[in-house]
């Protein structure tokens, strides 16, 4: 009786491994996203004067600033597109050298200059790689920098809520200006 047990049981494994077999055959494959898309990349960066935006922060000034990336070929969008907002971690804001840059001191953060010798850090260009394969999907992706006011605040719960208010902001001026159609008109960007 055991025996028959067994093998009504391997029996119905093995039905049921093939039926999986069979419908993951026959669904469709999905892209090698490691690999670059069909289409060409634009990007284009703008970045806002400083102000003291109580919507952001009322304690700090901080500014609109980020790169967006948009497919070549859709550039007057008839259609919809998937849009991925990216937004770097909490690091430095100046920093000295390059390959390998040292970023070391957070100026910027408070003043919006660096010492002399320092540049500002372009935070949101640390994942330009993955914004510009995305991109070539048909995504549109913008990669925010929250360099100036955000990036200082060591109360991490205040500054985890400024950079989501940050990236509402962002995400409203997008709207407005109709995501890329108009936004070049709109911030003057080429």
């Amino acid at each position: 009786m055991n025996l028959i047990r067994i093998f009504f049981f391997i029996s119905i494994l093995f039905i049921f491994s093939l039926t999986t077999i069979v419908r993951a055959a026959s669904l469709p494959e999905a892209p090698d996203s490691t690999q670059r898309g069909p289409h060409a990349v634009i990007s284009r960066e703008y970045r806002l004067p400083a102000i003291l935006d109580s919507e952001v922060l009322d304690d700090k000034m901080t500014e609109v600033w980020a790169k967006i990336f948009y497919p070549r070929d859709i550039k007057n969008l008839t259609e919809k597109l998937p849009l991925i907002m990216m937004l770097h971690g909490q690091h430095s804001t100046c920093g000295t050298g390059s390959n390998p840059r040292k970023d070391y001191n957070n100026d910027y953060a408070e003043t919006g200059t660096c010492p002399p010798g320092y540049i500002v850090v372009p935070n949101h260009e640390g994942y330009n790689y993955l914004a510009e394969n995305l991109t070539s999907w048909g995504y549109i992706v913008v990669s925010i920098n929250t360099n100036r006011g955000i990036n200082t605040s060591d109360r991490v719960a205040d500054a985890k809520l400024a950079r989501g208010k940050m990236l509402l902001k962002h995400l409203s001026l997008l709207y407005q200006s109709d995501c890329v159609s108009g936004f070049e008109t709109k911030f003057d960007v080429n």
